[in-house]
């Protein structure tokens, strides 16, 4: 079975980072998705180091 995790993300950007490994770390592997829509901060593209992916997702 394949757990995914969904995020929303609002203007987070000084914190989305660590949010991500956190539950990246806490489950094991599942699919961490992010949903950052119409924020006015960077927050889904700070996520590129973490990732690999720039893509709002």
């Amino acid at each position: 079975m394949k757990i995914a995790v969904m995020i929303p993300c609002l203007n987070e950007e000084a914190t989305i980072e660590q949010v991500v490994r956190d539950f990246q770390s806490a489950t094991f592997g599942a699919d961490v998705y992010v949903l950052a829509d119409g924020d006015g901060d960077r927050g889904g593209a700070s996520l590129a180091p973490t990732t690999g992916d720039a893509r709002p997702r």
